[in-house]
Protein backbone atom coordinates (compact mmCIF):
# COMPACT_ATOMS: atom_id res chain seq x y z
CA UNK A 1 0.00 0.00 0.00
CA UNK A 2 1.11 3.37 -0.75
CA UNK A 3 0.56 5.20 2.46
CA UNK A 4 2.85 8.20 1.21
CA UNK A 5 0.05 8.89 -2.18
CA UNK A 6 -3.03 8.55 0.41
CA UNK A 7 -1.61 10.83 2.63
CA UNK A 8 -0.73 13.91 0.33
CA UNK A 9 -4.22 13.40 -1.10
CA UNK A 10 -6.30 13.32 1.97
CA UNK A 11 -3.68 16.92 2.71
CA UNK A 12 -4.96 18.26 -0.48
CA UNK A 13 -8.45 17.36 -0.87
CA UNK A 14 -9.17 17.92 2.68
CA UNK A 15 -7.26 20.93 3.44
CA UNK A 16 -5.47 19.37 6.34
CA UNK A 17 -2.12 18.85 7.88
CA UNK A 18 0.54 16.03 7.24
CA UNK A 19 0.06 15.24 10.63
CA UNK A 20 -3.96 14.94 11.00
CA UNK A 21 -4.15 13.42 7.42
CA UNK A 22 -1.96 10.65 9.03
CA UNK A 23 -4.26 10.16 11.67
CA UNK A 24 -7.25 10.19 9.29
CA UNK A 25 -5.74 7.80 7.25
CA UNK A 26 -4.58 5.59 10.29
CA UNK A 27 -8.37 5.56 11.81
CA UNK A 28 -9.32 4.57 7.93
CA UNK A 29 -7.23 1.41 8.18
CA UNK A 30 -8.44 1.12 12.18
CA UNK A 31 -12.18 1.37 10.37
CA UNK A 32 -11.80 -1.13 7.26
CA UNK A 33 -10.37 -3.82 9.63
CA UNK A 34 -13.42 -2.91 12.32
CA UNK A 35 -15.47 -4.00 9.78
CA UNK A 36 -13.79 -6.49 8.05
CA UNK A 37 -13.76 -8.10 11.65
CA UNK A 38 -17.53 -7.65 12.34
CA UNK A 39 -18.63 -11.25 12.62
CA UNK A 40 -16.69 -11.58 15.75
CA UNK A 41 -19.69 -8.82 17.33
CA UNK A 42 -21.74 -11.76 17.12
CA UNK A 43 -25.69 -11.92 16.24
CA UNK A 44 -27.18 -8.58 16.52
CA UNK A 45 -27.79 -5.01 14.33
CA UNK A 46 -24.26 -4.08 14.03
CA UNK A 47 -24.14 -0.93 11.85
CA UNK A 48 -20.87 0.48 11.31
CA UNK A 49 -20.17 3.52 9.66
CA UNK A 50 -17.09 6.36 9.81
CA UNK A 51 -16.93 9.56 11.93
CA UNK A 52 -17.23 12.21 9.40
CA UNK A 53 -13.46 12.79 9.87
CA UNK A 54 -12.76 9.33 9.22
CA UNK A 55 -15.08 9.23 6.13
CA UNK A 56 -12.91 12.30 4.95
CA UNK A 57 -9.99 9.05 4.47
CA UNK A 58 -12.52 6.72 3.56
CA UNK A 59 -13.22 8.72 0.37
CA UNK A 60 -10.22 9.12 -0.44
CA UNK A 61 -8.81 5.82 0.05
CA UNK A 62 -11.14 3.86 -2.43
CA UNK A 63 -9.92 6.09 -5.20
CA UNK A 64 -6.88 3.86 -5.26
CA UNK A 65 -8.60 0.46 -5.83
CA UNK A 66 -5.49 -1.20 -6.39
CA UNK A 67 -4.20 -0.49 -2.75
CA UNK A 68 -7.48 -0.97 -1.38
CA UNK A 69 -7.87 -4.53 -2.70
CA UNK A 70 -4.65 -5.54 -2.01
CA UNK A 71 -5.52 -4.24 1.68
CA UNK A 72 -8.59 -6.83 1.72
CA UNK A 73 -6.94 -9.88 0.74
CA UNK A 74 -4.90 -9.08 4.04
CA UNK A 75 -7.64 -8.28 6.43
CA UNK A 76 -10.80 -9.90 4.62
CA UNK A 77 -9.66 -12.46 2.42
CA UNK A 78 -10.41 -10.86 -0.72
CA UNK A 79 -14.09 -9.84 -0.13
CA UNK A 80 -14.35 -6.52 -0.44
CA UNK A 81 -15.59 -4.19 1.59
CA UNK A 82 -18.39 -1.84 0.10
CA UNK A 83 -19.30 2.23 0.74
CA UNK A 84 -22.41 2.44 1.66
CA UNK A 85 -23.71 6.44 2.28
CA UNK A 86 -25.87 6.37 5.06
CA UNK A 87 -28.13 9.43 3.29
CA UNK A 88 -31.58 8.24 3.30
CA UNK A 89 -33.99 10.91 4.75
CA UNK A 90 -34.47 10.15 8.58
CA UNK A 91 -31.31 8.01 8.90
CA UNK A 92 -29.79 7.80 12.33
CA UNK A 93 -25.97 8.00 10.55
CA UNK A 94 -24.92 9.42 14.85
CA UNK A 95 -26.54 5.62 16.24
CA UNK A 96 -24.75 4.16 13.69
CA UNK A 97 -21.12 5.80 14.66
CA UNK A 98 -21.96 5.75 18.34
CA UNK A 99 -22.20 1.73 17.37
CA UNK A 100 -18.97 1.74 15.60
CA UNK A 101 -17.11 2.95 18.74
CA UNK A 102 -18.74 0.58 20.93
CA UNK A 103 -17.34 -1.96 18.61
CA UNK A 104 -13.64 -0.46 19.27
CA UNK A 105 -14.40 -0.99 22.50
CA UNK A 106 -15.66 -4.33 22.56
CA UNK A 107 -12.74 -6.12 19.80
CA UNK A 108 -10.45 -4.29 22.36
CA UNK A 109 -8.77 -2.29 19.03
CA UNK A 110 -7.61 1.25 19.72
CA UNK A 111 -8.80 4.20 18.45
CA UNK A 112 -8.39 8.13 17.91
CA UNK A 113 -10.35 9.07 20.55
CA UNK A 114 -10.62 12.82 18.58
CA UNK A 115 -11.45 11.58 15.79
CA UNK A 116 -14.34 10.10 16.66
CA UNK A 117 -15.31 12.05 20.13
CA UNK A 118 -17.52 14.26 18.21
CA UNK A 119 -19.61 11.42 18.58
CA UNK A 120 -19.72 10.52 21.99
CA UNK A 121 -22.04 10.42 24.90
CA UNK A 122 -24.31 13.10 22.72
CA UNK A 123 -21.59 15.77 22.58
CA UNK A 124 -22.28 16.52 18.80
CA UNK A 125 -24.46 17.00 16.16
CA UNK A 126 -25.39 14.98 13.06
CA UNK A 127 -22.21 17.24 11.54
CA UNK A 128 -20.15 15.78 14.00
CA UNK A 129 -19.50 19.69 15.71
CA UNK A 130 -18.84 19.24 19.46
CA UNK A 131 -16.42 20.34 21.56
CA UNK A 132 -13.12 17.70 21.49
CA UNK A 133 -12.25 15.19 24.07
CA UNK A 134 -15.54 14.20 24.89
CA UNK A 135 -14.75 10.53 26.03
CA UNK A 136 -11.55 9.04 26.23
CA UNK A 137 -9.99 5.74 24.74
CA UNK A 138 -8.10 4.63 28.38
CA UNK A 139 -9.88 1.15 28.37
CA UNK A 140 -9.92 1.17 24.20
Amino acid sequence: MTWERVVAQIMKVQSVDRALAERIFDQTLGYLLLCSRRPELGDGPWLLGPSPEVDKGVHVFYLYTPELFELFESINNGVFIHHVPNDKPGAERRAVRLQTVEAFRLLNMSFDSELWASLAHGCANEDGEGPPNCFDNSDG
